[in-house]
């Protein structure tokens, strides 16, 4: 895909959505442009968005849609999923991964600490013979007894 600024991107695309473009290409060459305005040329923003809009009216969304927020859509869900940023970046064609790290959102009544949690039963804890409590079950950690929570910490 040839994006802004003349940057090139590889898009994997699922292979039921490939056969139905190569079936609208028909005879077109490989230079050829896949979906063209009706003078043949590039569409331009302006027109994807009018199209863009258009079907979502058909299909009863009534928020106001336009391509970037299609794109800013898929940068949030992908990076909430666990995409690493830099997939993500590469995938936008930004230069920056600061750019790309505006598209990071908290979530009201989210925490860091749910992901460690997700660990926390995996990790083996190195603290033994240490008195160290495992702050995400508030328990100590195995092999050592009951703590007062104030004096280890």
């Amino acid at each position: 895909m040839f994006g802004k600024n003349g940057r090139t991107r590889a898009i994997p695309i699922p292979q039921e959505a490939w056969s139905l473009l190569v079936q609208l290409r028909g005879n077109t060459g490989a230079d050829d442009l896949v979906f063209a305005s009706r003078s043949g040329r590039r569409l331009d923003r302006g027109r994807v968005g009018v199209i863009l809009r258009r079907a979502a009216q058909r299909a009863g969304v009534i928020d106001h849609l336009s391509p970037h927020w299609l794109r800013h859509a898929h940068a949030s869900h992908a990076l909430d999923h666990g995409a690493p940023i830099h997939l993500v970046q590469a995938t936008l064609g930004h230069s920056s991964v600061a750019t790309t790290s505006r598209y990071l959102h908290a979530s009201p009544g989210d925490s860091s600490a749910r992901y460690l949690a997700r660990t926390a039963s995996r990790i083996a804890w190195p603290f033994s013979g240490t008195g160290a409590m495992n702050v995400m079950t508030r328990k100590p950690v195995a092999g050592q007894g009951e703590h007062d929570d104030h004096e280890r910490i």
